[in-house]
């Protein structure tokens, strides 16, 4: 088994970023990764499936609680992938949701109807 210091990533994006997008283009092949330095548009990991939809990957590095600042991080990186109209948004992030934070998401569901799911620690 292999231990992934989270705690340590989470202060080099960019590390976090390549871990975690290598990991997601050997689960979904035909994802795409955008190199964020000139801006990602909303777009960190996307692919369009074999159905042609489109799908957005955001990746977030924080580990612990969402705060107010980390939702408002992921809220505005969602208000940015929701111009591309996507079939379906994840967040991808190495967290565990308490019942409170899942009820934040879920209210995300809720206005954004292509927010699917959270793929963190389980």
């Amino acid at each position: 088994m292999v231990t992934v210091p989270w705690a340590q990533l989470q202060h080099n994006e960019k590390q976090y970023a390549s871990l975690v997008s290598t990991l997601l283009l050997r689960l979904r092949p035909l994802a795409r990764v955008v190199d964020g330095s000139g801006g990602d548009r909303g777009k960190d990991v996307f692919e369009y499936d074999v159905d042609n939809q489109l799908i957005i990957y955001e990746l977030k590095s924080f580990t612990g609680r969402l705060t107010g600042s980390r939702r408002r991080q992921v809220e505005s990186s969602l208000r940015t992938a929701a111009q591309h109209q996507p079939d379906a948004w994840d967040l991808i992030a190495p967290v565990r949701l308490t019942d409170r934070e899942w009820a934040w998401f879920d209210d995300l569901r809720k206005e954004y109807l292509s927010v699917r799911n959270v793929h963190g620690l389980h």
